[in-house]
């Protein structure tokens, strides 16, 4: 008994001396073939590798790569340093499965009308990190259409297809947005979806609640409801069911609130953007009866001409906002009828309308 045990103990002295000592003998460049595939296999996608490939079985098994290259019919990724821990089970079994991925400045690049089949991803993740991140959306020319840069994501990924929830930081404007996410499996071609983007000194606070349509992966779409707020200058609310896609967003019902509750204006109307051959987005609102002496002391439209006068050099396409009212009062009387319209543009002069009866 005692000299089988010493023979277990010599034989399992090996082969973890084999599983430390192998991988720091094996020149895994060499093998990037290999490498690839399988990772094209686990990520759904073809996958090529940059620079040196490190493979290591103890203390943790990992894969390291200086960089790689993911590729599906309507999305790729550019990817840096970059670092897959693997699960030993399933590599036993010739699977890659990771708890824990890091990685660094990936550039992921969507253009529209990419054509093609939705990626099929056999990929887990417990745990992934993501740093710097560039995200872009491209139009079938190849133009840009929209880009983030300087985004940080930390989430827990049970497949590439959902669910996955996490959280993370967008740079914009010189400051950081954090935001929160989550989402379900995907199903019958729909994601639910819920989507958290904080206050900052430049932006609003969104909260998007809804699903993912990918009926044409090429082509996907968000509908659900939709909530934008803010603190200053007065606390303000929109709030309705959105529908966003490739070529804009509508809003068809909304509600809006302007002003602390003791002195809010109810305004209802419709909002829509359209980022096509002519860019434009417009809010149409209307109220029951809108009282202009309290209006003209909200602190809402406190210095609302400079910052109309600074809106305009920023607006990144020609805004039209538009007011209706069956009833103001101004002044102790009642003004029947009345209509406002402010238009604004790039690198124009803001322009106002009003008509009353």
């Amino acid at each position: 008994m005692r000299e089988a045990l010493t023979i277990l103990a010599c034989a399992l002295i090996a082969l973890l001396t084999a599983a430390l000592v192998g991988p720091w003998l094996v020149d895994w460049s060499a093998h990037r073939a290999f490498v690839e595939a399988r990772l094209s296999r686990a990520l759904g996608a073809s996958v090529t590798t940059r620079g040196a490939i490190d493979i290591k079985l103890l203390p943790t098994p990992f894969l390291a790569l200086d960089g790689f290259d993911l590729e599906s019919a309507a999305a790729t990724v550019h990817a840096g340093a970059t670092r897959f821990e693997m699960a030993v089970m399933p590599l036993l079994r010739g699977e890659l499965r990771f708890y824990d991925a890091s990685i660094d400045a990936p550039e992921a690049t969507q253009r529209r009308g990419g054509g093609g089949a939705p990626i099929v991803a056999d990929a887990s993740i417990e745990r992934a990190r993501v740093t710097n991140a560039r995200l872009r959306v491209l139009d079938a020319g190849g133009a840009p259409i929209a880009a983030l840069d300087g985004v940080d994501l930390d989430g827990e990924v049970a497949s590439l297809l959902g669910p996955y929830k996490g959280n993370g930081v967008v740079r914009h404007g010189g400051g950081a947005i954090p935001i929160h996410f989550a989402a379900g499996a995907l199903e019958a071609a729909r994601m639910r979806i819920k989507f958290v983007a904080e206050e900052s000194a430049a932006t609003p606070r969104v909260e998007l609640d809804g699903a993912l349509i990918l009926d044409t992966p090429e082509h996907p779409a968000f509908e659900g409801q939709a909530i934008v707020s803010g603190a200053a200058p007065s606390p303000w609310r929109v709030a309705g069911p959105l529908r966003l896609e490739e070529a804009g967003a509508r809003m068809e019902r909304l509600d809006a609130r302007f002003g602390p509750d003791e002195a809010t204006i109810p305004l209802q109307g419709s909002a829509s953007v359209d980022v096509g051959a002519a860019p434009r987005a417009r809010l149409a609102l209307e109220a029951r009866q809108i009282d202009l002496d309290r209006l003209l002391v909200n602190p809402l439209f406190a210095g609302a001409r400079a910052r109309l006068a600074d809106a305009a050099t920023r607006a990144p396409l020609p805004i039209e906002v538009s007011l209706t009212t069956p009833a103001a009062l101004l002044g102790g009387e009642t003004l029947a009828d009345v209509s406002a319209r402010l238009r604004v543009a790039p690198g124009a002069r803001p322009g106002v309308e009003a008509a009353l009866r």
